[in-house]
């Protein structure tokens, strides 16, 4: 999981990646996880950063990071890129 959300640039590197699941800090489906654990499709997951909770769906597993443009053929939810600071944005 670690891997997938630096991939589609929620995380600024893997280490801050792992940091973060590792204190509880992404849930998938609501539940927390480890850092090995595989990206299902369909998963929701929630990833807290700072005040900022960005809520997205798994469409696909890319197997490098990808460019800004293409992180939504990948998942579904808001942008990091042009996400505001503070509060907490939500997608289905």
């Amino acid at each position: 999981m670690d891997q997938w959300l630096w991939n589609i640039r929620l995380y600024g590197s893997r280490m801050l990646a792992q940091a973060a699941i590792k204190d509880g800090r992404v849930l998938v489906d609501d539940v927390a996880i480890k850092p090995a654990r595989e990206a299902r499709a369909g998963e929701t997951v929630a990833a807290r950063t700072g005040d900022l909770t960005r809520v997205c769906k798994v469409l696909g597993f890319p197997s490098r990071r990808v460019a800004a443009p293409e992180v939504a053929a990948i998942r579904r939810g808001p942008d990091p890129a042009g996400s505001p600071r503070g509060g907490s944005l939500e997608s289905p």
